[in-house]
């Protein structure tokens, strides 16, 4: 799957994209699709135009933003999780994440609340992506400041997303582990050092 103009306009993907996928639901299509039906019917009702132009500029207006907020998006790079809805990015660190499970999608398991694609608990500590007739998600466990935070997304790739996810994670913690032991490595080479340069002075 190739990135589409929203991606490469205004998400900053950072880095090679390991996992991309895109989801539309096909509710907002369809409300855009039935509004010339309705403007047509209030004009065949002989409406007052005022009436028909002001309804019209409110329905265009209601499918639009429906529209925007009918889809959601999933970058994954060996650095970041990016999950787009709308005018929501939320950028998950891969360093973050503790826990990556695939688990069958329950309805009200969790307690949230929402409309469309996006739903997320009362204090936004968990937030779910979601899309017509899912069966599996994609249950990610990451802290943000300290903070348990949890990020569900349903896609029809479940396994692929939560074994690049686990590949992704292995990578940045060896890449952890090497950054402290090259430290721990220093400092060892540094405590070494010091009783020579002391010796040196005292001569």
């Amino acid at each position: 799957m190739q990135a589409d103009d929203y991606e490469r306009e205004h998400m900053r993907i950072d880095g090679a994209v390991r996992f991309r996928d895109r989801y539309s639901s096909k509710l907002g299509f369809a409300m855009a699709a039935g509004l010339p039906v309705v403007i047509g019917g209030m004009v065949a009702f002989e409406l007052q135009w005022g009436v028909v132009a002001f309804m019209s500029v409110v329905g265009a207006l209601g499918v639009a933003v429906d529209l925007a907020l009918s889809s959601y998006r999933v970058v994954l790079t060996s650095q970041t999780l990016h999950v787009q809805h709308g005018l929501r990015h939320e950028r998950i660190p891969v360093a973050a994440i503790e826990a990556v499970t695939v688990a069958p999608h329950r309805m009200g398991h969790d307690r949230l609340f929402g409309r469309g694609p996006y739903e997320q608990s009362l204090d936004g500590s968990v937030r779910r992506y979601r899309k017509e007739g899912m069966r599996e998600t994609v249950r990610i466990e990451w802290r943000l400041h300290g903070r348990r935070r949890t990020t569900i997304i349903g896609t029809d790739r479940a396994e692929e997303l939560a074994e690049a996810l686990r590949r992704a994670g292995r990578t940045e913690h060896v890449a952890v582990r090497v950054a402290d032991g090259m430290a721990e490595a220093l400092d060892e080479v540094e405590a070494l050092l010091r009783p020579e340069a002391g010796a040196t002075r005292r001569r």
